[in-house]
């Protein structure tokens, strides 16, 4: 079984209000920033999951057109390909300052996408109007080579924007971590360092050899023992909040019980991958963490 990594970058929300609550041309420049950049988290991850890039790409390579003749069958299609880009046009027009490096991504990924896209859906009627039986499958086999590059080209740029969105987000984060701290909201604090650090566990697991790497397993360990804290801190709070003794955010903290509860399970299951080295047991841990990020998400 592969490793998971689709929709690793699902937006956690942590206390994204957090960062307006000081009003003003701030409150305006956070929310701006902060929609620019959920704009770009949405074409990376339709991009990379269910009909994206990868998926689509596999898709059309297996088929291996430039030995096929007119008496196959084809199936050429853009999948959501083209919704990612729109995504990327998005995010790329929409105002907001301190993500030049995303928009300089951005700038090289929207052309690239863009010849795919065009690509694709010019092909995907060749093929459903069986066009290639008028021209002996010419038009096919010259764009064949043409498309796989096309697809190896915008891959590439998928692993930079994940590279331009990781920093990104790990800015907004330490920086609205912050903020929840000297608002003195324990619940949303907690939260999320336990989610930051549990992004950051997973990520140190590319491939098998990682899962079996001791240096990151170590590293692993030092993050589940900042994890844990958080965790059981934040149990202490919503059980103080629903006494009365603290504050309560209401429908917030139901779900954040929930969040909990998902990042616990994500602990649980880079124990079992410690001992096993198994990519079921890191997928749990994906599985896991995007539970909890849809949690906070609905908590906002």
């Amino acid at each position: 079984m592969p490793l998971t990594i689709a929709s690793l970058f699902r937006l956690s929300a942590l206390a994204l209000l957090a960062a307006l609550w000081a009003g003003g041309a701030r409150a305006a420049d956070a929310e701006a920033e902060a929609a620019k950049l959920n704009h770009y988290v949405e074409g990376y991850n339709r991009l990379l999951g269910t009909f994206g890039l990868a998926e689509e790409y596999a898709l059309y390579s297996a088929q291996k057109i430039a030995g096929k003749t007119v008496k196959d069958r084809f199936n050429v299609a853009v999948g959501w390909i083209d919704l990612g880009a729109e995504d990327l046009k998005a995010a790329r027009a929409a105002a907001g300052g301190g993500l030049e490096e995303l928009d300089a991504v951005g700038d090289r990924f929207i052309p690239a996408i863009g010849r795919l896209v065009d690509r694709l859906k010019g092909l995907d009627t060749y093929y459903k109007t069986r066009a290639y039986l008028e021209d002996n499958l010419a038009r096919g086999k010259k764009e064949d080579p043409l498309a796989l590059a096309d697809f190896k080209d915008n891959l590439a740029m998928l692993d930079a924007l994940h590279v331009a969105l990781d920093k990104a987000i790990a800015r907004r984060d330490e920086a609205e971590l912050a903020d929840l701290k000297r608002s003195g909201d324990g619940v949303g604090y907690d939260g999320g360092l336990a989610l930051q650090k549990s992004k950051a566990l997973i990520g140190l697991f590319a491939d098998a050899n990682d899962m079996r790497d001791a240096a990151r397993l170590k590293q692993g360990d030092e993050l589940v023992a900042l994890i844990e804290p958080a965790l059981a801190d934040l149990h202490k709070q919503l059980a103080a909040a629903k006494a009365g003794k603290e504050d309560s955010h209401g429908m917030r903290d139901s779900f954040y019980d929930s969040v909990a509860d998902r990042l616990e399970s994500l602990v649980g299951a880079y124990r079992a991958m410690k001992r096993s080295g198994a990519a079921a047991d890191f997928n749990a841990m994906v599985e896991a963490y995007n539970g909890a990020v849809e949690e906070a998400n609905n908590g906002q």
